[in-house]
């Protein structure tokens, strides 16, 4: 068993009774998630007469991407205002059971992924504040708000189950061998 539960957080803001001002190359604010997950989980084995075997992988993620400027903030650009939340992730997930067994032989993989992503980019009241001025947001230029997310998941999952050995540690029937092998793989994304 191979469980990860993460959460990643980015946040960018301009704060209630903050004064920022700016000239003609304007204001930026920016929060970035970038987040890689690799995981792999294997198990298996041989036995001489059942063997079972199994490997189960879980990766449960919440990402919250997030900026903005407070409400009571005031804001002066010579120029341009973005305001930009960008999440991008890679979650590669690979599970195998592979078991053998002289009779009997079975396994069983599974491989779950939970991915939430929240991202972004306003101006307006997030945060508990204090202060009771209004605030402001004048822009000479243009003002962009832009929340982006670029996710890739890719879950696979493996089972095999092999039946084999020699004539003398299965039994023989009329000079045949026999057993019984399963084996199942379930990848799921939601």
């Amino acid at each position: 068993y191979l469980g990860v539960n993460y959460t990643g957080t980015a946040e960018a803001w301009i704060e209630d009774g903050a004064r920022v001002k700016a000239g003609a190359g304007g204001i930026t604010v920016r929060a970035d998630n970038h987040d890689l997950l690799v995981a792999v989980a294997q198990s298996g084995g041989t036995a001489e007469k059942v063997g079972i075997t199994g490997s189960f992988l879980n990766y449960d993620a919440r990402h919250d991407t997030r900026a903005w400027i407070e409400d009571r903030a005031v804001v002066d650009s010579g120029g341009a205002i973005d305001v930009i939340a960008h999440a991008d992730m890679l979650a590669v997930e690979v599970t195998g059971a592979v078991e053998q067994g002289g009779k009997v032989a079975a396994g069983a993989s599974i491989a779950l992924t939970d991915l939430t992503n929240t991202t972004e980019a306003f101006i307006g009241n997030r945060t508990t504040s204090s202060v009771t001025t209004a605030g402001s947001v004048i822009a000479a230029g243009k003002v962009n708000l832009a929340a982006d997310v670029d996710e890739q998941t890719i879950t696979v999952a493996i089972a095999g189950a092999f039946v084999g050995g020699t004539a003398g540690s299965q039994g023989t029937a009329g000079g045949k061998t026999g057993g019984i092998g399963v084996s199942g793989a379930v990848a799921v994304n939601t």
